[in-house]
Order: C-alpha cells, then structure tokens, then sequence
C-alpha cells in the first residue's frame, strides 16, 4: 500500500512539474518568430555603428552593449 502511494504522489509530482515547466517556456512559432539568420541578415549593416546613427538610431546613454555572455548565452550568438 506504501508503494502505491508513494508511486501516486511521484506521478502527481512529475505531472505538476512538467506543467509548471510547460507555463514558463515560452512557445515558439515560426510564423511570428524569425529565426536567428533572418534577424542577422536584416540587421547586419548596422554593424557599423555609424550606419544605425545616420538611420536614426541613438547611442545608449549608459554606453552599454548587451553581448551574448552578458545574458548567459554563447559567445557565438553574437
């Protein structure tokens, strides 16, 4: 009897885990979503810092640049 209830609450525990999980990741979709290389291609000219300013941008007053790292991501992101 011990065992059965003790595999019932490990099942309801699983269960309320993975819902939680499922609420906290947010649902990617590819039809409002673009991915990592269409965002690149769109934004690469301004790379160069002096493009975005003549389109209009402006500079962060704090002078600070979000990297990849930063946000605990790979350096590779960019």
């Amino acid at each position: 009897m011990k065992t059965a209830i003790a595999t019932t609450v490990l099942g309801l525990s699983l269960v309320a885990v993975s819902a939680i999980a499922a609420t906290r990741t947010p649902a990617r979709n590819s039809a409002t979503e673009p991915d990592l290389a269409t965002v690149r291609k769109a934004t690469d000219r301004f790379r160069d810092v002096k493009v975005a300013l003549a389109e209009g941008y402006i500079r962060d007053p704090g002078n600070m640049c979000d990297a990849a790292e930063m946000m605990g991501k790979p350096k590779s992101s960019g």
